[in-house]
């Protein structure tokens, strides 16, 4: 129900900035501003066969109309997300390589989970957090398969990151492997070169965001699990909130 008036709050500035452009904007304004509103210029001449007088407003008038209506839409949708509903946010990503998930807490932790194997994950968070807003408090990688990190690579130069959880078992840590991925070694550069704080977890652990916390379940160590590259040291955790809603997240 909240959505509502805010829908409709845009829609009012939309139309106004079209009656603004279209009432208000002369014909015979210069070219180089005209070419900014051609559609609504073309629609108004298709509409009315009789041509309309030339207006006196200024061209800074004009601006300053446009610029105050622009100037309340941002001001709307920031206000919007300001005030959004303070409940838990799941979203998991079927990218083209891989999956992917995002969390968002009611006090607005923001926990990404992989990132694929290209920029994607890039078109994906774009489309549900804020324009003007560029922050991730943590980021998970459940191995090191670069098939998982290559995005959050991406993700890492475009957004501040507070953290980096990776597991503490690997193939390389257990000698079942003597090089790290290519793609994972510069995952991890990006992290050093960042100065991002990096967390390594195991089975017995535990990681709380507000009310949400992250129990990991896998991997263990080397000695309770035959490992193989072919089933390799991967995250497992369980995901709870508020004692009434548990999932169990292996990717």
């Amino acid at each position: 129900m909240t959505d509502i008036p805010f829908k409709t709050g845009i829609l009012n500035l939309y139309i106004s900035y079209i009656i603004i452009v279209l009432l208000v904007v002369p014909d015979n304004v210069s070219s180089d501003y005209t070419t900014i509103v051609p559609f609504f210029r073309i629609f108004w001449r298709r509409s009315y066969t009789t041509p309309m007088p030339n207006k006196t407003f200024s061209k800074p008038f004009v601006y300053l109309l446009i610029t105050l209506v622009s100037a309340g839409f941002i001001f709307g949708y920031a206000w919007h997300q300001r005030d959004r509903l303070k409940v838990l946010e799941m979203y998991v990503f079927d990218l083209k390589s891989n999956e992917a998930i995002f969390i968002r807490t009611p006090n607005d932790r923001r926990i990404l989970i992989n990132g694929g194997a290209n920029s994607e994950i890039i078109r994906e968070l774009t489309k549900i957090l804020p324009f003007y807003s560029r922050k991730i408090d943590t980021i998970i990688a459940t191995n090191t398969n670069g098939k998982n990190v290559s995005g959050l690579i991406d993700v890492l130069k475009r957004y501040s990151v507070g953290k980096v959880i990776l597991p503490a078992v690997t193939l390389e840590s257990i000698g079942l492997s003597t090089s790290t991925d290519h793609v994972y070694s510069v995952f991890l550069d990006t992290i050093k070169e960042k100065g991002i704080e990096v967390e390594r977890v195991k089975k017995g652990d535990r990681v709380e965001f507000d009310s949400v916390s992250f129990n990991i379940l896998f991997p263990t160590a080397s000695e309770s699990f035959k490992y193989s590259k072919a089933s390799g040291p991967e995250l497992v955790m369980k995901i709870s909130y508020d004692k009434n809603f548990s999932l169990t997240v292996v990717l």
